[in-house]
């Protein structure tokens, strides 16, 4: 992941405002689409995407890698390359979600105009989480776990989510940010377009979260090695609660709300 511009908070057009271009397997990328609003067909994945930018007669590779900040040739090489029967990475999501997301800080004497920040992320949908169902340790009869099934992509290879449906969510939400969130309620309202640049970059700009291929790789062995050495009794974790208690994080935050 590189840079700081975010390309998601560019264009954001009115839902209906637009007409739109329909993302197929068969389309063929085209410069003067890059700033239309998409819609996406049901069995169009991440696969196609790959190699529609593989094949474009008008965009080069590395024209587009830097208008997304992100070295497209690796992800897009990892992607498309041959199937390998041993690879042990198969996914078991159900389709990549591109949603938007806003945040919000409430206005205070010492901030104005309060910040707001608005973003189009990536994750996967697939079941939900096991921890939620009846019998997991977080599970509690009448409680909404709608929203349990949403998993990071970022640390899997590019060839064992090529087969997943893009699909993008028609609701935003908007909310407090996190040091405002308290008890209030998230506020779900109808969600702008994605322009066709916009879902590129929310997906690269997620998957390249940890640089390069291989060096995601490597950050992801390093947390199984981690997780090796924690199960045999080799390192020790400290419970969050007593993190902030050392840190005396409630008079921390209490100190720079009346400050």
């Amino acid at each position: 992941m590189n840079g700081a511009f975010n390309l998601s908070q560019c264009a954001v057009s009115v839902d209906g405002m637009e007409e739109k271009l329909r993302l197929e397997s068969d389309y063929a990328l085209r410069v003067a689409d890059l700033m239309t609003p998409v819609e996406i067909a049901e069995d169009f994945t991440l696969g196609d995407l790959c190699r529609i930018i593989y094949n474009s007669k008008e965009l080069t590779i590395d024209a587009l890698s830097t208008l997304v900040q992100c070295s497209l040739q690796p992800f897009l090489d990892e992607c498309l390359r041959p199937v390998d029967r041993a690879d042990d990475d198969e996914s078991k999501l159900h389709y990549i979600r591109l949603f938007w997301e806003c945040e919000y800080d409430a206005p205070a004497e010492d901030r104005w105009p309060p910040a707001t920040s608005l973003w189009l992320h990536a994750d996967g949908v697939g079941d939900t989480w096991e921890d939620c169902r009846p019998g997991g340790k977080f599970y509690e009869e009448g409680k909404d776990v709608s929203r349990c099934n949403r998993y990071a992509i970022e640390m899997t290879p590019l060839y064992a989510l090529r087969d997943l449906p893009l699909r993008i969510d028609p609701i935003m939400i908007v909310q407090p940010s996190l040091t405002e969130r308290g008890d209030q309620a998230p506020l779900e309202i109808p969600a702008p377009d994605v322009t066709l640049l916009q879902l590129i970059h929310a997906l690269f700009w997620e998957l390249s979260f940890f640089g390069t291929p291989e060096k995601r790789d490597a950050t992801r062995e390093e947390l199984r090695q981690q997780v090796a050495r924690i199960e045999r009794g080799e390192e020790r974790l400290i419970p969050w609660e007593d993190v902030c208690k050392d840190l005396d994080v409630d008079a921390t935050a209490r100190d720079a709300k009346e400050g």
